[in-house]
């Protein structure tokens, strides 16, 4: 563990992905015209990228506003919270209520997550 809380196997996965892109074999500057769904498959052929590693690349690099991330950990309590009461959602369930935000949620998922904290803290 380093003094930014990464693990040695995040570190390595940090630094292949530096060398991928600097060898010109994952070109980042051609994501603008893809879709969502190409980028994700681009980036989860790379070893140490996930799906969810992925959708968070897509909505806070990117700032793509319509990426819903289904197996997130907070979306589910979220949904279940607001929407549910007390079962957890399946993935099924969470696709359909995620609809009624299309083509903005990325901002949902952002609101979904900050439900869970104080809106009124700065920072």
């Amino acid at each position: 563990m380093n003094s930014f809380g990464l693990s040695c196997r995040k570190i390595e996965y940090i630094r292949l992905l530096s060398e991928y892109v600097r060898e010109g074999n994952l070109k980042i500057e051609l994501f603008s015209n893809m879709t969502n769904e190409e980028i994700i498959d681009q980036l989860t052929k790379l070893k140490g990228i996930g799906r969810w590693t992925a959708e968070m690349f897509l909505i806070f690099c990117l700032r793509r506003l319509d990426v819903f991330p289904l197996k997130d950990l907070g979306i589910k309590k979220a949904i279940q919270k607001w929407y549910l009461n007390s079962e957890i959602p399946t993935e099924q369930q969470l696709t359909e209520i995620s609809k009624m935000w299309i083509p903005y949620r990325s901002i949902a998922t952002w609101y979904l997550w900050k439900s869970f904290s104080n809106f009124n803290t700065i920072g």
